[in-house]
């Protein structure tokens, strides 16, 4: 997210062979036609197709313009959102842009006053620009947040930006050791099996157990767990993780189609996954290809 208002990013999402991905730009904000010149510039990139685009985000409101054009150029029905208001007169945008600009940066540097620090797993995206983290795999990160339970009982995450880790006494590695201490403490490991195969789901208080992925001694436990020397894990969601020791049993297609067909879509954008893990690293078996 730039701290700059009149940078109008721009976000669309689209449906691939290899499963849901973003491209993303910078558009001048007070440009009638800004979502269609974005467009045509990351057409111009990645040659994309606009049958493909599910969800397009743009800070700016688009114009009627470019409602006209996304009307006339995607799929009916597709989610558009945005974060900021156009304003209606051009003499309107000083103060439009200043506002927005206040907003940003409040948005960026507050620090929450409740929460854990705690890993998340979550899909390497938009928010790699801004908020600490460290990648997996090309598609998969673990980031840093501040998390707690709401009055509502929903998960409150407030990522941790990097101008709030230079701030802070602790350095990256220091950062990332107390967040794993955190979500160790909170772990809660369950023996089961499915017909003759032994299957572990790993759960945490908050709801956040997919991060023990990104533990550094994750995989020598799941190796005493499971007695194998490279065990496939799968998740659905962020609040549990299967663990199993053969890919192809059973257990593991049953996990592979379940990922296919999940319609999860919460707070943690983290597309249902199933991987093998093992002292190479994690090594993608399947994702969701389609996209709600």
């Amino acid at each position: 997210m730039p701290s700059d208002p009149a940078l109008n990013v721009v976000v669309f999402q689209l449906a691939s062979p290899e499963g849901p991905i973003e491209r993303a730009t910078n558009a001048t904000a007070q440009h009638e036609d800004f979502l269609r010149h974005a467009w045509q510039s990351l057409v111009e990139q990645f040659g994309l197709l606009p049958q493909d685009v599910r969800q397009i985000y743009c800070e700016w409101e688009p114009s009627e313009a470019d409602l006209a054009f996304v009307d006339a150029t995607f799929p009916k029905g597709i989610d558009l959102s945005f974060s900021f208001r156009r304003p209606k007169n051009a003499e309107d945008w000083p103060v439009a842009l200043a506002e927005a600009e206040a907003t940003i940066r409040a948005t960026l540097e507050a620090a929450p006053s409740v929460g854990q620090l705690l890993p998340v797993l979550r899909d390497c995206d938009l928010l790699c620009e801004a908020v600490v983290h460290r990648p997996l795999t090309p598609e998969l990160g673990v980031f840093l947040a501040q998390v707690c339970w709401t009055p509502q009982q929903t998960l409150g995450i407030h990522y941790l930006t990097k101008q709030q880790l230079a701030d802070s006494p602790l350095s990256l590695d220091e950062t990332f050791q107390l967040a794993f201490d955190n979500l160790i403490a909170g772990l809660k490991i369950e023996a089961g099996s499915a017909g003759n195969e032994n299957v572990f789901q790993v759960r945490h208080s908050h709801d956040l157990a997919v991060a023990a992925l990104s533990l550094p001694d994750f995989l020598s436990n799941a190796q005493h767990w499971t007695g194998a020397e490279r065990v496939f894990v799968a998740f659905i969601q962020p609040g549990v993780l299967y663990v199993t020791s053969d890919a192809e049993g059973p257990f593991a297609k049953r996990m592979r189609r379940a990922v296919q067909t999940s319609d999860y879509y919460d707070a943690v954008t983290l597309t249902p996954s199933c991987y093998m893990v093992g002292p190479e690293g994690l090594s993608l078996i399947s994702r969701r290809t389609l996209i709600a």
